[in-house]
């Protein structure tokens, strides 16, 4: 039995990997201009915030289309579609003088990742021995986290040194690197089958994720009537249950959901989204504390929160190799302690945080989602057979990209509730308090997390000792 990655594997999942990283590093590198777009392209903050929000949720769409697409089409002909919308998506948004070009661009881009992120994670379950698993896994982690980690130094770096459109040009030309690694060594996965495509699952999918999106986008905003986002948000739910029947009644859904039936799959599940919101979340509040509260420019708020982040990507390939030799009990409960206790520590010491606490505190809380990330993952998928894999894989990293949209919106809503009218001092004060309770909210979170957890090993101990 072969035990070891072949160089083409590697730089087949490198090259898939690569547009997934790089497509993160552009999303957070706008994170950083959406001030100065603002101004460009004469848009508020809630319109601001589309270039990324619609961004997520095309790649979310699609990655649900994932075991269709993996099915119908050979897996150079996906890998070589998604490079070339990748490009033109880069060369719209980056020659547009229209925000409306500019968001077309963005959802272009969305499709070329959304089809990228499972097909590297389709290619690890594929390709790599079953020994070496976690650690793969932990690799298209590392794909995915640091592409956030390098980001906002990107964005930094190029609005410094040039202007916005830059921030495309730049990674349209690293794209190249991608089709270089991946020409010769991207190979069929499975030979292809006539599957149709189920379109009114499609339309749902559509409808769910378009209502969250502007939904959750809007929920704080003061211009756009509270009936026009609470019902987009109520139609969501309702398409969404409409989506779950539909596809357990259907011959060939859009996407399989009888691996729910599983209990520890679900906890692993909700476990593994609950650490992507956590991920997400925790960002935004140290961003806001430090640069609104402590009075940290932009450049040493990011000084305290790249440590962390850079240790979080590299830590995940290590974290699955933990996972291959020693199982998941052991060390997924040392990732859970850590995030946990790490939170802990931002409650209790909310308002005496200086740079060197949030630094540490942040570096623990990001340590142990380096270890879990990966494995949460790992785990939830084992507990599937083969012919569910594909499913449960999309279903794992629509996830993970949807719990960033989730995670932002309920922590600025938090913060929303505490600065609302206030100027100065107060302004000041209820920026503390939005950071407390947010902490509060997400350590909550993570206990559930935990508590899930304890329930998976306990299932699986009652079940070996049978």
């Amino acid at each position: 039995m072969e035990t070891k990655v072949t160089r083409q594997t590697w730089l087949a999942i490198l090259a898939t990997g690569m547009i997934t990283f790089l497509g993160m590093m552009l999303q957070t590198g706008l994170t950083i201009a959406l001030p100065s777009l603002m101004q460009i392209f004469r848009v508020d903050a809630d319109m601001s915030q589309l270039i990324n929000s619609l961004y997520d949720m095309m790649v979310t769409i699609l990655i649900i289309m994932s075991p269709f697409l993996v099915k119908r089409f050979k897996t150079p002909v996906l890998f070589f579609s998604s490079i070339v919308l990748f490009l033109i998506g880069i060369a719209i948004s980056a020659l547009t003088t229209s925000f409306g070009i500019l968001l077309f661009g963005r959802l272009v881009q969305g499709i070329a990742v959304g089809i990228t992120i499972p097909l590297m994670f389709n290619i690890i379950l594929t390709k790599v021995p079953r020994q070496k698993m976690g650690m793969m896994i932990g690799v298209g982690t590392l794909m995915i986290t640091l592409g956030p980690a390098v980001g906002s130094f990107y964005g930094s770096l190029v609005l410094q040194l040039a202007n916005w459109p830059f921030l495309f040009w730049i990674v349209g030309g690293l794209v190249l690197v991608s089709l270089l690694m991946g020409m010769r060594t991207i190979t069929p996965l499975q030979a292809t089958q006539k599957v149709q495509l189920d379109w009114l699952g499609l339309l749902e999918v559509i409808l769910v994720f378009g209502g969250y999106t502007f939904g959750f986008s809007f929920l704080s905003s003061q211009t756009i009537s509270p009936v026009l986002i609470w019902g987009s948000l109520g139609l969501a739910l309702i398409f969404t249950m409409a989506f779950i029947y539909h596809c357990n009644h259907s011959d060939e859904p859009l996407l399989r959901l009888t691996m729910f039936k599983q209990a520890d799959f679900r906890r692993l599940l909700v476990a593994f989204f609950i650490s992507q919101i956590v991920a997400v979340a925790i960002e935004f509040i140290l961003s806001m504390y430090l640069q609104s509260a402590a009075e940290f420019s932009a450049v040493a708020t990011s000084l305290v929160i790249f440590p962390g982040a850079l240790l979080a990507a590299v830590v995940s390939p290590f974290g699955g190799i933990l996972l291959d030799r020693h199982g998941a009990k052991r060390v997924l409960y040392t990732g859970s302690a850590l995030y946990t206790v790490g939170l802990i520590l931002f409650v209790v010491t909310d308002n005496l945080m200086g740079a060197i606490m949030a630094t540490l505190f942040y570096m623990a809380v990001m340590l142990g989602l380096g270890i879990v990330t990966g494995d949460l993952q790992t785990s939830g998928l084992g507990t599937l057979d083969g012919s569910d894999r594909t499913d449960g894989n999309a279903l794992f990293n629509a996830a993970q990209q949807f719990a960033g949209t989730i995670g932002l919106t309920l922590i600025g809503t938090i913060f929303t509730a505490f600065q609302a009218g206030k100027k100065g001092l107060a302004f000041v004060a209820g920026t503390r308090q939005g950071s407390l309770w947010s902490f509060v909210f997400l350590t909550v979170l993570t206990l559930i997390a935990d508590y899930g957890l304890w329930l998976t090993f306990r299932h699986s101990q009652q079940n070996t000792s049978k």
